[in-house]
């Protein structure tokens, strides 16, 4: 039944057709703009071409759109890239569109704090962008990985007031780029130069001598850094908050310990892969850095009980921590860390397989208000944990069981009666789950919008439609060699789960080409043996 009289909405399509009247002639600016901000730069023109009094004043308009956005992240400045370069042949919209870029470059957008640069952007676009944004303290270079020394020495010169730069994945940039940044950007507080791999000790001290404000530092996968360099640090920038040094893997428990010493403010550390640091190191963090709220240790393999106990003891405003293969760890050090840290909400304990339901006990009776708990390859767990985890963690959000293969229905049923707000959940190579506890799981946790069942290999059809029938906001599902599932199961699911994104089919043999065919037009990302699209 058709809206008569009510309000219709807006069909660019229509936009071509000129009206009887112009709707748009006496609407205050204020309100014109608060549309357009809505609409996309390609709209906007069919919008002002429609209009006999919009029309002659529409490179303005768009002007004062873009003027008006205090962020131009990467998205944004690609919308009118792409329009711009579109169609080489000059045409009327052409033209406007290369004005509206025109208007990005030499209009001064005083509002513009934050700017992503968009990877089709020449140097010079890039650049003369920078020239009229006066107030950006925020520039995102991570999508832009050509970035050479020379480029970040002249960006430097022109955004000396510059407080969070992300260099991550600029591969070029070293020692001499980051020695000119730090001389003329002093006043930087955020800095990432994750994958940076050409820096080493001697750029890392210019920049803590030039920028002792810092207070958030990536150097993820600077694996040039050693304790020589964490020491010129830490003498400098007393006020670091935050420190990412993943994949540094020349640092040492000695190196760790007197940077604690001097930084005991920090809150938030990644030592994942510092393969070097051990129990002494973890020990010296514990004993200074008190303040700790988030732990990365993912495959410190040295890591055992005792210094998961030193840490718990005195770090007992922890909220986050990754265990991920810190095989030593056991349901012992499991206690400890629930006994004092009650105020934890993510923990992952993936593949430390000497965790059992004892553990999982102590660790779900304690810690009640978890929200994120990764138990993958947690072989040991069974249906009784489950069922301790639910009864006591009923806020919990997200959950991985994959590899905790003896898991059953009667498990899932407990999970779902005491967990319904539920939005992921990961059953990977939970054999004994049946299409019954799917269904039952399904009918109580309606918000799931994350679903991992492959190699459940004992789902049909009838699992998945007691899914799509109660858990249409769906998100993404992996299915990987759900062999038992055909196109009558993925018809009901696509024709229940409309805002499907994600969906993996792997090695599921009764799907036909047909069938996957038919997804791609609806879902943004199908994967299968042959493509991911």
């Amino acid at each position: 039944m058709s809206n008569v009289g009510g309000p219709q909405p807006f069909d660019p399509s229509s936009a071509n057709q000129v009206p009887p009247t112009d709707p748009w002639k006496k609407m205050p600016e204020n309100v014109l703009l608060t549309i357009f901000q809505n609409l996309s730069f390609s709209d906007v023109i069919n919008v002002c071409n429609s209009s006999p009094s919009l029309k002659e004043r529409k490179v303005s308009i768009i002007n004062d759109v873009l003027c008006s956005k205090s962020k131009l992240d990467s998205e944004l400045i690609g919308e009118l890239l792409k329009l711009k370069r579109a169609d080489p042949t000059p045409n009327e919209n052409q033209a406007d569109l290369n004005s509206s870029l025109h208007g990005v470059l030499a209009s001064s957008l005083l509002d513009a704090t934050h700017l992503e640069a968009h990877p089709d952007l020449t140097e010079d676009e890039l650049l003369a962008i920078i020239d009229q944004c006066p107030s950006l303290t925020t520039l995102d270079l991570s999508k832009y990985p050509q970035t050479t020394e020379a480029l970040l020495s002249k960006i430097a010169q022109k955004l000396p007031k510059l407080q969070t730069l992300n260099l991550s994945n600029c591969s070029e940039i070293t020692d001499k780029g980051l020695t000119e940044l730090a001389s003329k950007c002093t006043g930087l507080r955020n800095l990432n130069l994750t994958n940076c791999f050409q820096i080493t000790n001697a750029g890392l001290t210019e920049l803590a001598s030039k920028c002792p404000g810092l207070r958030n530092l990536h150097l993820a996968g600077c694996n040039e850094i050693t304790d020589a360099g964490l020491k010129e640090l830490a003498n400098k920038c007393v006020g670091l908050q935050s420190l990412d040094l993943s994949y540094c893997v020349k640092i040492t428990d000695e190196g760790l310990t007197d940077f604690a010493s001097k930084c005991t403010g920090l809150k938030t550390l990644n030592l994942s892969y510092c393969i070097m640091i051990t129990d002494e190191g973890l020990t010296g963090i514990a004993r200074e850095c008190t303040g700790l709220q988030t732990l990365h240790l993912t495959n410190c393999d040295e890591i055992t009980d005792a210094g998961l106990k030193e840490l718990a003891s005195r770090c007992t405003d922890l909220k986050s921590l990754d265990l991920t293969y810190c095989s030593k760890i056991t349901d012992e050090g499991l206690k400890e860390l629930a006994s004092k840290c009650k105020g934890l909400q993510t923990l992952n304990l993936s593949n430390c397989s000497e965790i059992t339901d004892t553990g999982l006990t102590e660790l779900a009776s304690r810690c009640t208000g978890l929200r994120t708990l990764n138990l993958t390859d947690c072989f040991q767990i069974t249906d009784a944990g489950l069922k301790e985890l639910a009864s006591n963690c009923a806020g919990l959000q997200t959950l991985h069981l994959a590899g905790c293969n003896q898991i059953t229905d009667a498990g899932l049923k407990e999970l779902a009666s005491k967990c319904a707000g539920l939005k992921s959940l990961d059953l990977t190579f939970c054999v004994k789950i049946t299409d019954e506890g799917l269904t039952d799981f399904a009918s109580k946790c309606t918000g799931l919008k994350t679903l991992n069942l492959s190699y459940c290999f004992q789902i049909t059809d009838a699992g998945l439609t007691g899914v799509a029938s109660k858990c249409a906001g769906l998100q993404t599902l992996h299915l990987t060699n759900c062999d038992e599932i055909t196109d009558t199961g993925l018809k009901e699911l696509v024709s229940k789960c409309m805002g499907l994104q994600i969906l993996s089919l792997t090695d599921c043999e009764k799907i036909t080409s047909q069938m996957k065919d038919e997804l791609r037009k609806s879902i943004k990302n199908v994967y299968d043996n042959d493509a991911i699209r």
